[in-house]
């Protein structure tokens, strides 16, 4: 049990509140004693002093009430009107049907169980507490409320059953009596609450009285409760809240030489009530503010209130042959009934994640993946709550819809019951990518009949994404494997010997899943290559753009033999190089690298290909990056533009321009390349 605070006193109002409106609770109702919930079981409407539980007859209970006492003999199925009794009731604890009541005309007497009354000699009409001597039970005490019109004692005495009274003229005069206590071992020693003044006490049978308020910081008492077994145990509450500095249950256990405040916290405590059978555990009253329970002597305490939403409570009583049956009176509602039932041991759930899965991928995501709690369990029967987490995500209910990446994912299922007991479990769940890429050649058409240079296309997709595509000529690699989109490689068809070929398209996704197209058959006529006359043109007779974005390298730079000696690079998008001639073909003369990337090429403003001029190894000369189709006569311009990026195996965005050369006659086609002499250098680029 957790202390309660006064934070908690008014969050329980609001708690109390939403639990009766969903039960529908009313304290004008009569109803069974609610378990381990408050029930009003009548008198309808009545406000309720004092009550007084029969010890001998189970379901007996007496309630002092306004206009007078009532009774019921079926734990408050029925009530009935029992006599006079406005302000206190007390049983004889060895005769029961011996009982007293309070009223306007001062004590009255029953021994009959309330079917008949008498009058005693006590007519003060302001008694509000009775209390009878546990071994003489012809000895009486009666506590006052004192008014400014009637001022007489406050506690007189009676050794006759009630017939005399003796007022007790060195006691506690003009106050006000809140509580009465005797002592069951030693009786001469009573106890006496009073509002203002604390805690008296006598061991002389009330001759004489001294304060008992030593660490009592409060003296507004409004209750006292003495242990039944252990009497030098004796509690009290006192009035607090705002502008009171300590208030709730004072204790002590020397018989009042000393108190100590306990657990609860500042607020008002207008009735105590002791566990008969297990003196340990006390209840407390708080009015309007509901009702605690102790079972360690006011250590600790927990909140008792729920169904009292909205009822003032003004007096408690614990059934002596069960106490777990408590009974409160109210202030205009009647009688509430509380079943005390322990909650059975609440079990752990069981947590089920359900079976590890293998589920294909859908996209560059991973794919959708359906949970299945469904065989987690709560050996109670309770509800279960679900909460599913993995390293980048969670979700809750027992079947959710979740998306996971490729690979293997350990998701925990943590499941929970309304008491917060726990359990966990895991699956293992694998995305892959088994599915291969769809391919198709895009051009030449089959059956074409091809010369010159052109570019070979191929469109590719996959589920989760093409990493590359390799084209290839009679089952041997064209050229290097394409790894951006579009896929396109330039073909110098006179690197291919005239005739009928054969050309198709293989795709790779990141999975290393590999696909081939369907070939297609191409015809290679170019015919005899004339003797030409090629013009070449160094990388100085080229427009670059910007200027400062590209830089020169020499052979000794890169380790390759460059026409000339040296080129330029450039990896900012956009830059480019133009080259303006006159001629009827053209190609590009550059190298490869493992720093290279993308550069689209354009003819008189047309992009005629996108060469993608990463190797993972530098060659030994410069070679041809692209080769024209056969052009117009007339003046021609060509552009090399870099993207600013590569395929996921380059290490960088890099565009060589080395020279161009140009047919001048229109005899036929460009010539192949003729290799530069050796170099044999070192060097690094860029």
């Amino acid at each position: 049990m957790n202390p309660i605070s006064a934070k908690d006193v008014r969050a329980r109002r609001c708690a109390v509140a939403m639990l009766s409106a969903l039960l529908g609770l009313s304290g004008q109702h009569r109803a069974e004693a609610g378990t381990n919930v408050w029930t009003a079981i009548g008198p309808e409407g009545r406000v309720i002093y004092r009550l007084a539980i029969d010890p001998n007859a189970k379901g007996t209970i007496y309630a002092s009430s306004d206009p007078g006492l009532f009774k019921t003999t079926d734990a408050g199925a029925t009530w009935a009107a029992s006599g006079p009794g406005t302000r206190t009731v007390v049983l004889d604890p060895t005769s029961s049907s011996t009982l007293y009541t309070a009223a306007p005309g001062g004590v009255f007497k029953s021994t009959d169980g309330g079917a008949s009354w008498s009058g005693t000699g006590m007519t003060n009409p302001r008694v509000a507490l009775i209390a009878i001597d546990p071994r003489t039970h012809t000895t009486l005490y009666a506590g006052t409320r004192l008014d400014f019109e009637i001022r007489k004692e406050s506690i007189s005495k009676s050794t006759d059953g009630g017939d005399i009274w003796t007022a007790l003229n060195s006691g506690p005069s003009w106050v006000d009596i809140y509580g009465l206590a005797i002592d069951s071992q030693t009786p001469s020693t009573v106890y006496a609450g009073a509002f203002g003044s604390g805690v008296f006490k006598t061991t002389d049978g009330g001759a004489t009285w001294s304060y008992a308020n030593v660490g009592l910081t409060n003296h507004g008492v409004l209750a006292l409760a003495i242990d039944p077994q252990t009497p030098a145990t004796l509690y009290v509450g006192t009035i607090g809240g705002p502008g009171y500095a300590s208030g709730g249950v004072f204790k002590s256990t020397d018989g009042g030489a000393t108190w100590a405040a306990t657990g609860l916290p500042n607020i008002t405590i207008n009735a105590l009530a002791i566990d008969p059978k297990a003196p340990t555990t006390l209840y407390a009253a708080a009015y309007s503010d509901g009702v605690f329970k102790s079972i360690d002597g006011g250590d600790h305490w927990i909140d008792l209130s729920a169904g009292l939403s909205g009822v003032n409570v003004t007096t408690l009583a614990v059934e002596p042959q069960d106490p777990r049956n408590l009974y409160a009176g109210t202030n205009g509602a009647g009688v509430f009934a509380l079943r005390q039932e322990e909650a059975p041991p609440n079990h752990p759930p069981l947590a089920d994640a359900g079976p590890d899965q293998v589920v294909e991928a859908t996209g560059p995501d991973g794919a959708p993946v359906t949970l299945d709690g469904s065989g987690s369990s709560d050996p109670d029967g309770d509800p279960l709550a679900y909460d599913w987490s993995w390293a980048a995500g969670r979700a809750d209910g027992d079947h959710p819809r979740v998306t996971l990446p490729l690979g293997t994912t350990t998701v925990t299922l943590l499941v929970s019951d309304p008491q917060k007991a726990s359990a966990t479990d895991s699956v293992l769940i694998t995305i892959q990518d088994t599915t291969a890429p769809a391919i198709a050649m895009s051009a030449p058409d089959d059956g074409a009949t091809v010369s010159g240079t052109m570019n070979v296309t191929a469109s590719a997709s996959d589920a989760v994404a093409v990493s590359g595509v390799q084209f290839l000529i009679d089952g041997m690699p064209l050229g290097p494997e394409d790894t951006w989109a579009p896929y396109e490689v330039p073909w110098d068809t006179r690197s291919a010997s005239d005739g009928v070929h054969h050309l198709a398209a293989r795709a790779r996704d990141a999975a290393g899943n590999l696909a081939t197209s369907a070939a297609l058959t191409v015809t290679v006529a170019n015919g005899p290559v004339p003797a030409l006359a090629v013009v070449r043109t160094e990388e100085t007779g080229v427009e670059l753009a910007p200027a400062g974005a590209w830089t020169v390298i020499s052979n000794e730079d890169v380790g390759v033999a460059m026409s000339g000696s040296r080129a330029v690079y450039a990896g900012s998008a956009g830059s480019t190089a133009t080259f303006t001639f006159t001629g009827t073909g053209v190609r590009w003369i550059g190298f490869p690298c493992e720093r290279c990337g993308i550069a689209d090429v354009l003819i008189d403003g047309r992009r005629t290909a996108t060469v993608d001029t990463f190797d993972p190894s530098r060659p030994e000369f410069s070679r041809v990056m692209y080769t024209s189709p056969r052009l117009e006569v007339g003046s021609h311009t060509l552009v090399i533009m870099v993207t600013g990026v590569a395929n996921t195996s380059s290490v960088g965005p890099f565009v060589v321009v080395d020279a161009f050369d140009v047919m001048l006659d229109e005899t036929g086609l460009l010539p192949p390349l003729p290799p530069p002499a050796p170099i044999g250098l070192p060097g690094g680029f860029p």
